[in-house]
């Protein structure tokens, strides 16, 4: 052959991180980052490890309740992580009026939310369901 490149292992599992991360960061929607991840397993962990916060932000912004569950069941997977670098999570759930992610994270945070973060949130974008699930809660 002349000049051809013919990996011995042609696998997507098999290709360096530093590539995995260029293919990982020019997903543009989570649902595509949500398929690769679990393509094979080392995907996943690559991606709960190194994209977690980014994904799920994304998983957040998009209501995503399926794709938050399989981060939520990752071993590997901390809310707190995220938590620290970013606009709180229930917040930004309760903004775009996305309940089912909302109950979610509220379920999975070890600490209590500000109710009146998340009270004025939700009464500022009109997001009548969640003012109601935030009063019941």
């Amino acid at each position: 052959m002349s000049g051809t490149y013919e990996p011995r292992n042609p696998h997507l599992q098999n290709l360096p991180p530093e590539l995995l991360h260029m293919i990982f960061g020019h997903l543009e929607y989570a649902s595509d980052v949500n398929s690769l991840s679990q393509t094979y397993e080392r995907l996943s962990s690559f991606f709960v490890e190194r994209y977690s916060p980014r994904g799920f932000e994304n998983v957040i912004n998009n209501g995503n309740a399926a794709s938050a569950r399989k981060l939520f069941s990752s071993p590997k997977f901390s809310l707190e992580k995220y938590t620290s670098t970013n606009e709180s999570p229930e917040i930004t759930a309760a903004d775009l009026g996305h309940l089912e992610m909302l109950k979610l994270i509220m379920d999975k945070m070890s600490s209590t939310a500000d109710s009146f973060k998340l009270m004025f949130s939700a009464i500022r974008k009109d997001h009548l369901h969640i003012i109601s699930y935030s009063v019941a809660e």
